[in-house]
């Protein structure tokens, strides 16, 4: 037994029922399948006036409804609703891209919960064409320096790229799990050469490079534009 009334399973969230309430925001979204931001918080929606117990590394978002019963977990519209009001607007841009490009989300869902200013602003951000976090957070970033940045952008004889900046240059990130998949190396490299010998520039970034070294990477972006490449 958890708590009173609530026993465990395998897989459970169990800290969440401890606390008295049920997984939300950013920790709902990502157990089911949003690419969210890092976040070490176990966010949790506690109605008002259920006995709770406040533990460290808990954020909690109180709610008027009551915890519904069944799994206690937000599922991804609430969850999403909550997080418009809790983490910033690359994080919430981040997330609503995931969830609209893995299909877990629609449009009107997306509208219907992105109501109030600051989620008009997160929505009119919006791309679902996005396929990873590193996409939006790259595309954010670009654009902040009026650079044309589209997503998934498909080249003859080649496929779909990550990001095409301006005409020719081309953006590719490589997630955390792409160094399990070996074959992708070498069809990496492949593609590489197509682009260049097409007439294309391309750049290649990874999960920690766009992650802790941004700054360097915009830099190079900047140079290869003012250049007028």
């Amino acid at each position: 037994r958890v708590r009173r009334g609530w026993y465990r399973t395998a897989g459970a969230p169990v800290r969440a029922v401890e606390a008295g309430g049920a997984l939300t925001c950013g920790s709902a979204l990502r157990l089911q399948g949003v690419w969210t931001m890092p976040d070490p918080r176990l966010h949790v929606r506690i109605a008002r006036g259920v006995d709770h117990r406040p533990a460290e590394g808990i954020r909690i978002h109180w709610a008027d409804r009551r915890q519904d019963h069944g799994f206690p977990m937000d599922g991804i519209p609430d969850a999403l609703s909550i997080a418009l009001g809790c983490i910033d607007l690359r994080a919430a841009a981040v997330a609503l891209d995931s969830a609209l490009n893995r299909r877990l989300l629609t449009r009107a869902d997306a509208e219907r919960i992105c109501t109030t200013p600051r989620g008009r602003r997160v929505l009119a951000l919006a791309d679902p064409d996005a396929e990873s976090g590193l996409e939006t957070i790259a595309r954010l970033a670009l654009r902040r320096l009026r650079l044309r940045v589209r997503s998934q952008v498909r080249i003859d004889g080649v496929g779909r790229v990550d990001l095409l900046i301006g005409d020719r240059l081309v953006l590719e990130l490589d997630g955390e799990s792409w160094h399990d998949r070996p074959g992708d190396f070498e069809a990496d490299r492949r593609r590489d050469r197509a682009l260049v010998a097409a007439g294309y520039l391309v750049m290649r970034a990874s999960y920690r490079q766009v992650m802790r070294e941004w700054p360097e990477i915009e830099r190079q972006v900047l140079a290869v534009a003012r250049r007028g490449r």
